[in-house]
């Protein structure tokens, strides 16, 4: 249920990118940078211990295998800045590690 919610997700994602960027959407185009900035934003969270604490309490799985998650982040980058939206792929990339690097500290036992 949750790779279907995923997929769900950042489908809608991908199809807001493409209706407002590649076939000049205004209102998906505004969809498309409200998605990306709020997941830029809400990445800095994995920053907090705290944050990272309460996720390991609830024994939360990843959705999806983490190739799948760096394969469609990365797809996203690049489709960000081949359409021009440079600053948006550049803070988009901090996501990526941001929430990368935090994959080990939050779904695997360091222990």
């Amino acid at each position: 249920m949750k790779a279907i919610r995923w997929v769900l997700f950042n489908g809608g994602f991908s199809a807001s990118i493409y209706f407002g960027a590649y076939l000049e959407h205004d209102g998906a185009s505004n969809v498309a940078m409200f998605i990306a900035w709020v997941t830029i934003v809400m990445s800095l969270l994995l920053l907090s211990d705290t944050f990272i604490e309460k996720i390991k309490e609830k024994a939360l799985k990843p959705s999806v295998p983490r190739w799948v998650d760096v394969f469609f982040d990365t797809a996203v980058i690049f489709s960000l800045i081949y359409i021009g939206w440079i600053i948006t792929g550049v803070f988009y990339f901090i996501h990526l590690i941001l929430a990368q690097g935090s994959y080990e500290k939050i779904f695997c036992d360091n222990k």
